[in-house]
């Protein structure tokens, strides 16, 4: 493994390279790349409720491939933790526009686990960047919105909106300080800084919901 991961507890990073083993074993030459991104990939494996973010692209993901490989995600995301997002390696190309701030992250931050690097020369346009970005931005309000009233009740169904906010839209606004032309911090409470002092606000409650999301309280998982 590589620097990023020098952090991450035995526990987890033990089941991710088991998790890596199975995949090769059942998909082989099909999986043609595995890549960490996100938070661990900037340096934060260590820091608790950090997910491991792991695009796979392969070259078949039918759903004969996909029901042989979801045993070792679902035992990894039980167990270390492991995000993964699937997309099949035709797609990566087609997909740069759409997912234009997704990728454009990933690109900037990302180990190569397994195979090739699929972003080594990969074109982004980010000429609709602006419009993606405010499309997150202002989804995730919906949903909040939604989750929220429609939890209401039951007081840990609106905590957990609310923690499940914060951890969606740090990705867009990550792509929101670039499109301003500031700096983009890779540790998140500097970003939640950079953020609070570009956009003339108070981002302490949004790093204390981030907080709170690393100390297992997101989805249930409440100590």
């Amino acid at each position: 493994m590589t620097a990023p991961l020098d952090g991450l507890p035995r526990e987890r990073r033990r089941e991710l390279d088991l998790l890596l083993h199975e995949l090769q074993a059942r998909l082989g030459r099909s999986l043609r790349s595995a890549i960490l991104f996100g938070p661990a990939a900037r340096g934060e494996a260590g820091l608790r409720g950090v997910d491991l973010n792991l695009l796979l692209l392969v070259d078949d993901l039918d759903f004969h491939g996909l029901d042989q490989i979801a045993p070792a995600l679902h035992r990894a995301r039980k167990l270390a933790g492991v995000a993964p997002t699937l997309l099949a390696w035709s797609e990566l190309k087609p997909s740069a526009d759409v997912f234009s701030a997704k990728f454009s992250d990933i690109a900037a931050d990302h180990v190569v686990l397994l195979g090739e690097d699929p972003f080594d020369g990969l074109e982004i346009d980010l000429s609709e960047l602006r419009f993606v970005v405010e499309f997150e931005l202002r989804s995730a309000l919906l949903r909040l919105r939604q989750s929220f009233v429609l939890g209401r009740e039951d007081g840990f169904a609106a905590q957990d909106a609310l923690l499940g906010f914060a951890g969606t839209v740090v990705g867009p606004l990550r792509s929101l300080l670039g499109l301003l032309g500031l700096p983009v911090p890779k540790p998140t409470p500097a970003l939640v800084a950079a953020l609070g002092q570009a956009l003339g606000c108070d981002a302490s409650v949004l790093l204390r919901l981030l907080e709170a999301r690393g100390h297992g309280y997101l989805l249930g998982q409440r100590q």
